[in-house]
């Protein structure tokens, strides 16, 4: 007997274990923070706006822009629209831009080839619409045959002689020539120094010209050419001492790109907010992590498209984002990073995933329960391994450890203590209640107190086990199975008491009075969440209370104001059945759910999803599969895996990294249409904007390269919520009566805010009838007393003169008539001609500045110019600018193109309209005239 009762215990310890499991019983961590999940693509081609589809260079732009060069024409792009420009003459659709690049003060600069392979500079000037070509003599008598921008807003241009000109947009000088002329192929440049590629050597030269012939090993690393801040993303990363790495081939500088000689071209991007890495060479698209070696190949996604015929042109956006130029216009490759390290993600022997119940820290390691068994995971090791598999696994739920001694796991009705993983635990039992299966009795949730009291919350109401050497007995045990039986999920501890979270709502425990003291602090909760199935409970350091809910999404409460707020799909929670809450050291929220993981921001009242695309092992999370360790990090399990989540992560590599939204265009308007003005400048200045509330409507357009299909915007104060826009075009009319802030952001697919922007505006009070009145009415009554006092005094006064005049007086030469003053608008006038007068060559300049120079608001400043001039501030600066452009025209040899910018218009065009409209002829015309008149 005893040999077969140790060949059973044999049977029930080993073949049970391994049937279940097999012998794979450790599996590797599957993925870490940082990887690569998936990308997504967007083609942009001539059906798309694009003027050309043919692309030879790729720019971002220090103004938000992505500038594209192309066959026939130069075009800019803000994520939502093409914006092109194309030289004038019979031949420009011929044109084949090469190069482009802008300086520091937003001067684009572009290389185009004519059908006689002759080059050509061109320039567009700031808010210009004119590609105008720029004489040879302007940078070099010899041709320009590249343009590439280095550091600091600084442009190198390229002659056909090898010689390199510098730029800063200010100054122009000769920089290097390469000896012989041997054709420069590449350059690259650091703050200290610039670096160039010929086809025979490469040269370093320095800010002050000097050069010398360097090899492969005397590159700088490349971690110093990588900018992980500010405003300025280079066209091209560096990711090695490679030399075909250091130096991106670009091909507005090969003759011949055919040239056996010349390497191909090859770009390598280095995102610096993560370990990825982005090798692009002809048709090849590599993503490399750097961390774990891993590499992918999504050459694929342009399989679909034939005509690209390769990849010419490459660079890396502030979002993470490549754009890619083909000769079938531009692509941008968007990338999504995981966001939490995946455990236990294997299957067991029968080919089912690990769905994870309970969880628990104890002695430096993870013990989690699973219908697969009960699993632990050593963290120094990064190993999964199964936990006392010995008996089968019935319904494994609760996890907790609240102190070094006991580990407290839960099956269906059986609650196990460990005090020693190696050794057999101690089985506790739920009593037998009358009138209840044994199956239905099932321990839901645990908390060992700081007495040693352990509280069960099962699924027929709350329990406890009062000593180690005790058994487990009900508090107020249910007598019959019925619907108003509250199943316990969470225990959390207050007071004197428990608060239980419960399908039926909140419930408080007393310890003195148990159930029966309802009537207290808490009376206000148990009654607000009647009904309501809660599942789990977190209070803050301010003492609000988290509530997640089935059926009503996040609930707030507030103990001091008895107030229940809940939050929902409008905030960004999609889901209504949320299962916890954990508050991380930012204050943010993390929240499991039936469709995906919610972060909400409390301050900003929005959430953000994280789902299977952001790299958690499913969407799907299970009820009570979650835990916070003391240092912060949390841990979600779901019906495929347990994901552990570092809040820090997220906050450095996603929250923290939204981006600051750009604009494109900011127009201020009357609501009845009398006036119109761009206030870009303005809003770029950052400084607050003078509205008025009552006439006036704000027009925003907002860069969106990233492809975000909505927008938010509200004002600071405004506790009505947020306004929803469907495109990046916010237009508001309805202001605020005082001064405020505007903000602004965008969101991805998932409700991610991945841009922000604030915005500060002054707006002037809204005066009503009754604010209007009072005023003049007492003003009325105090003038009415005024002039009856003079009169009455000037009565008295003129009796005591007709007396003296009856009385001898002698004659003064002082006696002179004295004439009635009246006021002078000449200082007015000519204080305004003065500031204007400095300004008229700044295109910035307008009423905005105009009202500060004067140290008037806009408000007064319209209302003063209309009463005392008879003409708004727009039209004197136009007038102004038109009388000065007049008298460069008669007695100056510049060219209109010239004279237009010199006079502050930033568009040729509509400098011609409104000449064109004072003086009733353009200004060609009226220069023609002058040289008849000239030549009679």
């Amino acid at each position: 007997m005893a040999r077969l009762y140790f060949y059973i215990q044999f049977i029930r310890r080993f073949f049970f274990k391994w049937c279940l499991f097999g012998f794979s019983l450790v599996y590797p961590t599957s993925s870490v923070v940082g990887q690569l999940i998936d990308v997504s693509l967007r083609h942009f081609s001539t059906d798309s706006g694009l003027a050309t589809s043919m692309v030879n260079d790729l720019y971002l732009g220090h103004d938000g822009y992505l500038w594209i060069a192309g066959l026939g024409a130069l075009t800019k792009f803000d994520g939502t629209e093409f914006n092109s420009f194309a030289p004038s003459g019979k031949e420009a659709n011929s044109i084949n831009f090469t190069s482009v690049a802008s300086d520091k003060k937003g001067t684009v600069y572009a290389v185009g080839i004519d059908r006689w392979n002759t080059y050509h500079l061109y320039r567009l000037l700031p808010d210009s619409e004119e590609l105008m070509v720029v004489g040879n003599d302007w940078v070099s008598v010899q041709p320009i045959r590249a343009v590439i921008p280095a550091k600091n807003g600084e442009l190198l241009f390229i002659t056909t002689k090898e010689e390199v000109i510098l730029s800063d947009g200010d100054r122009i000088s000769r920089l290097f020539e390469s000896p012989a002329q041997t054709p420069i192929i590449s350059a690259f440049s650091t703050t200290e120094n610039f670096f160039f590629r010929t086809s025979k050597d490469i040269f370093r030269v320095s800010r002050t010209g000097t050069f010398t012939s360097i090899n492969e090993s005397e590159l700088p690393p490349y971690e110093k050419t990588i900018p992980l801040e500010g405003d300025y993303y280079p066209i091209h990363n560096v990711a090695s001492n490679d030399l075909s790495c250091f130096f991106p081939m670009l091909r507005s500088l090969l003759y011949s790109p055919t040239v056996s000689s010349f390497p191909e071209t090859s770009y390598i991007f280095l995102d610096p907010t993560s370990s990825s890495q982005w090798n692009i060479k002809k048709r090849r698209i590599t993503h490399v992590d750097r961390k774990t070696k891993e590499s992918r190949d999504f050459s694929y996604l342009l399989q679909d498209f034939p005509k690209a015929h390769g990849i010419k042109c490459a660079v890396m956006d502030h979002f993470g984002q490549v754009w890619l130029g083909t000769n079938d216009g531009v692509f941008a490759i968007k990338p999504t990073f995981s966001i939490a390290q995946k455990l236990f993600t294997g299957r067991d022997r029968f080919g089912n995933a690990f769905s994870f119940r309970g969880i628990a820290q104890w002695r430096g390691k993870l013990y989690a329960n699973s219908y697969s068994g009960r699993f632990n995971y050593q963290f120094n090791e990064g190993r999964e391994s199964p936990f006392y598999n010995d008996t089968p696994v019935v319904h494994p739920l609760a996890a907790h450890a609240g102190n070094e001694a006991s580990l407290w796991l839960s099956d269906g009705h059986y609650l196990m203590r460990f005090h020693d993983a190696n050794r057999e635990p101690t089985v506790y039992t739920l009593p037998l209640l009358p009138n209840f299966d044994y199956t239905s009795l099932n321990i839901w949730s645990i908390y060992e107190d700081p007495e040693g009291k352990v509280w069960l919350g099962t699924s027929v109401g709350l329990a406890v086990l009062d000593s180690l050497g005790g058994q487990i007995r009900f508090i107020s045990p249910p007598l019959i199975p019925s619907d108003s039986i509250a199943r316990v999920n969470h225990i959390h501890p207050v007071q004197d008491g428990l608060l239980l979270a419960t399908t039926l709502g909140m419930q408080h425990f007393d310890f003195k009075q148990g159930f029966s003291g309802q009537v207290g602090v808490y009376d206000s909760l148990v009654n607000l969440t009647k009904g309501t199935p809660i599942y789990h409970l977190h209070i803050d350091k301010e003492g609000i209370f988290w509530i997640a809910s089935h059926g009503r999404g996040l609930l707030q409460w507030h103990a001091e104001r008895k107030q229940l707020t809940s939050f929902d799909a409008s905030n960004g929670i999609s889901s209504n059945e949320l299962h916890a809450v954990y508050e991380d050291n930012k204050g943010g929220l993390w929240m499991p759910s039936e469709d995906g993981l919610f972060m909400f921001d409390p301050s900003e009242q929005r959430a953000v999803r994280y789902g299977k695309e952001h790299g958690l092992t499913d969407d799907e999370f299970n009820r009570i599969a979650h835990f916070q360790d003391q240092e912060g990090l949390l841990y979600f399990g779901g019906v495929a895996g347990i994901n552990l989540i570092d809040p820090a992560d997220i906050y450095r590599n996603y929250t923290d990294s939204t981006y600051s939204l750009r604009w494109n265009a900011a127009v201020v308007s009357a609501q009845d249409g009398s006036f119109s003005e761009d206030i870009t400048s303005a809003v770029l200045s950052k400084k607050p904007i003078v509205l008025t509330s009552e006439p006036t409507t704000l027009t925003l357009k907002l860069f969106n390269l990233g492809g975000y299909t909505s927008f938010e915007y509200r004002w600071k104060s405004d506790s009505a919520g947020w306004q929803r826009s469907n495109e990046p075009l916010p237009h508001l009319v309805d202001l605020p009566e005082r001064q405020d802030e505007l903000l602004i952001r965008a969101l991805d697919s998932r409700g991610s805010v991945v841009g922000m922007l604030h915005l500060p505006l002054d707006v002037q009070h809204r005066y009503t009838i009754q604010e209007l009145l009072v005023p003049t009415m007492i003003g009325s009554a105090l003038l009415a007393v005024v002039v009856f006092a003079f009169f009455w005094q000037k009565k008295s006064s003129d009796k005591k003169l007709r007396s003296r005049l009856k009385q001898p007086r002698f004659a003064s030469p002082f006696d002179q008539p004295v004439e009635p003053l009246s006021e002078s608008l000449d200082g007015f006038a000519e204080k305004i001609e003065g500031v204007v007068n400095q300004h008229l060559s700044s295109p910035e300049f307008g009423v905005s500045q105009l009202s500060e120079e004067l140290c008037l608001s806009r408000k007064s400043l319209y209302r003063k110019t209309n009463q005392l001039i008879g003409k708004n501030p727009n039209e004197l600066i136009k007038e102004k600018r038109l009388a000065y452009a007049k008298q460069l025209l008669s007695y100056s040899d510049l060219n209109i193109a010239e004279i237009t910018f010199k006079v502050g218009f930033n568009s040729s065009s509509y400098f011609t309209n409104c000449y064109k409209k004072q003086y009733g002829q353009t200004p060609r015309e009226y220069r023609n005239q002058l040289l008849k008149r000239k030549n009679s």
